[in-house]
């Protein structure tokens, strides 16, 4: 009888630790029980007993053959446990019976609003309110850091700002099932709006302020998101009036605050298809860039390259690095230069035949 309590015991260890170390392992305190999920029962009575129990879509369980139902769904999982033994107490004497949660159900929930793919979504594991976000392709141009969670009638207010440049969990939760997250819209509200310049000036996000911000608190969050810009230089439009300043500056709700940003590109002229500005990703082979404005014209030359620094200086390419900001020019092959050259000539030499001809 020792021996097979000590098997018992050693069994709901054994899964407990794997459901710890498992993808989908979630806190009892906050993790709702849903439809679908199952609930793993093991008990001695001598012998050993496993049951595996579905939660039913009514939200019971069916305790059959140790007791009867018990309404678990919509509760926490702490508060289920405590259910379910209360249940199974009040049918057997003995307390010896381990209930634990063995498999979730995919769980749904719903994004909206200023997400770059709204809709409904489904998942196995536990996500955090960012990584939702993310499966929804992110944040658009047009959203601000607000983030409303709706469950269950209620409405949990986020800003995904605090999380992301202070690291505060509260503003990243848990994401539960039937959850509608809701990204708002920056022009629903007053709102600090940052742009970064380059050739022009583009519109990046809103960001709503409690109070007045240091630039650096603000610039912060920024850098976690866009790696590439230049933080050292910053242009404050507010009133109408426009001025240089310093990260030490604070900002305020309805302020622009323009941001530089490095050259991130790589120029592309001469005999491709389509000349122009394509983004620098470290690749160091011309032929890379050339494809991306097209390839080749039919005159081109598809062996000689020349590269052209941001000052200016002019290389032949042989091997050397292609950095952010160089131009590719892509000459005319030898033989498009004769035929342009030849073409003309042969005009005149055919010309001046012909008045030959008609003299004599």
């Amino acid at each position: 009888m020792q021996a097979k309590k000590l098997i018992f015991l050693l069994l709901i260890l054994s899964l407990k630790i794997a459901l710890l170390f498992s993808d989908y392992y979630i806190n009892p305190e906050e993790y709702v029980v849903k439809a679908n999920d199952v609930f793993l029962l093991q008990t001695v009575v001598p012998d050993t007993l496993s049951l595996k129990i579905a939660v039913l879509p009514t939200g019971e369980i069916n305790l059959f053959p140790i007791a009867d139902t018990v309404r678990v769904a919509g509760k926490t999982l702490s508060q289920a446990y405590i259910d379910i033994n209360e249940r199974l107490g009040m049918f057997t004497k003995k307390q010896n019976i381990q209930t634990v949660l063995m498999q979730i159900a995919p769980f749904r929930f719903s994004v909206s609003g200023a997400v770059n793919r709204a809709g409904e979504y489904y998942s196995k594991e536990q996500l955090s309110l960012y990584q939702a976000l993310r499966m929804a392709g992110g944040l658009n141009g047009k959203a601000s850091n607000e983030i409303t969670i709706k469950r269950n009638e209620k409405e949990i207010k986020c800003d995904l700002s605090k999380f992301l440049a202070e690291g505060e969990q509260s503003h990243n939760p848990l994401i539960f099932h039937n959850d509608i997250i809701v990204a708002k819209f920056a022009f629903d509200s007053e709102s600090l709006r940052v742009y970064t310049n380059n050739d022009t000036i583009n519109y990046v996000e809103s960001i709503v302020l409690e109070s007045d911000t240091p630039i650096s608190k603000v610039i912060n969050m920024m850098s976690l998101k866009y790696p590439n810009s230049n933080y050292d230089k910053f242009t404050l439009v507010r009133d109408g009036k426009t001025k240089q300043v310093s990260s030490s500056e604070t900002v305020r709700n309805s302020d622009k605050l323009i941001i530089s940003q490095d050259d991130v590109f790589v120029y592309v002229v001469g005999s491709v298809a389509k000349p122009g500005r394509y983004a620098y990703n470290g690749i160091q082979n011309p032929i890379h860039y050339v494809g991306l404005a097209s390839g080749f014209t039919k005159d081109a030359s598809r062996t000689s390259f020349v590269i052209i620094d941001k000052n200016g200086k002019r290389n032949k390419y042989k091997g050397q690095a292609i950095n952010q900001g160089d131009t590719i020019f892509v000459p005319e092959s030898t033989r498009a230069i004769s035929v342009a050259y030849l073409i003309p000539l042969s005009t005149v030499v055919s010309v001046i035949s012909t008045i030959i001809i008609l003299s004599r």
